[in-house]
């Protein structure tokens, strides 16, 4: 797993009105983001084990077709946050993505029929929010924030009221290679430096 120094929050656009700045996407191969994809209006897709299960499928066939490693994730009912490792001999973060928003929709027959001109034109249902967002993580000490506001995302929104009481996320698997105890708890204010770098507003 690659860390580096720089930050590139590419899919966030709430701050700027609802319109996109003109850059272009710069993805460093073999470094880790994290990535928060959100539901068309924010409809709870992931109420049931069976989405949920698809979306697991989904992203084990896209790995299939473009490489890349998921080092924790936690999917709740409107939108998923995932650690994304990239292969170092190719670092196109925005395909692999899109693949696993294609191969998912198209698991849950979710037609364009319903779906406005527009999202026809970019070949999307209403299952997803067109953007994703991303930040590349810069160190160990994000690294292991980032895990914390995974693990913990479920009981600030009220699913639980323990990490370990969330089946979909990855916090289990941490549990078990010792990186958490079962009852862990993050400390008040553990998410005040990231909080408004989620991707969830």
């Amino acid at each position: 797993m690659c860390v580096v120094g720089v930050a590139h929050p590419t899919g966030q656009h709430a701050q700027y009105g609802g319109k996109m700045p003109n850059y272009r996407r710069l993805w460093i191969p073999g470094v880790t983001y994290f990535v928060t994809i959100m539901t068309h209006q924010r409809r709870a897709i992931f109420s049931n084990d069976s989405s949920v299960q698809l979306w697991r499928e989904a992203i084990r066939q896209s790995q299939q077709v473009f490489p890349f490693d998921v080092l924790a994730g936690v999917v709740l009912p409107n939108h998923v946050h995932l650690l994304i490792s990239l292969p170092a001999c190719e670092g196109d973060l925005s395909k692999r993505v899109g693949l696993c928003k294609a191969k998912f929709s198209s698991m849950l027959k979710a037609g364009c029929s319903t779906s406005s001109a527009s999202r026809q034109r970019h070949r999307e249902t209403d299952v997803w929010q067109r953007r994703f967002y991303d930040r590349m993580i810069r160190d160990e000490d994000e690294l292991s924030g980032r895990l914390d506001y995974i693990h913990f995302n479920p009981v600030k929104h009220g699913y639980c009221e323990r990490p370990i009481d969330w089946p979909y996320s990855s916090f289990a698997k941490f549990v078990k290679d010792g990186h958490y105890p079962p009852s862990w708890m993050p400390s008040p204010g553990s998410f005040d430096d990231f909080e408004d770098q989620s991707g969830e507003a």
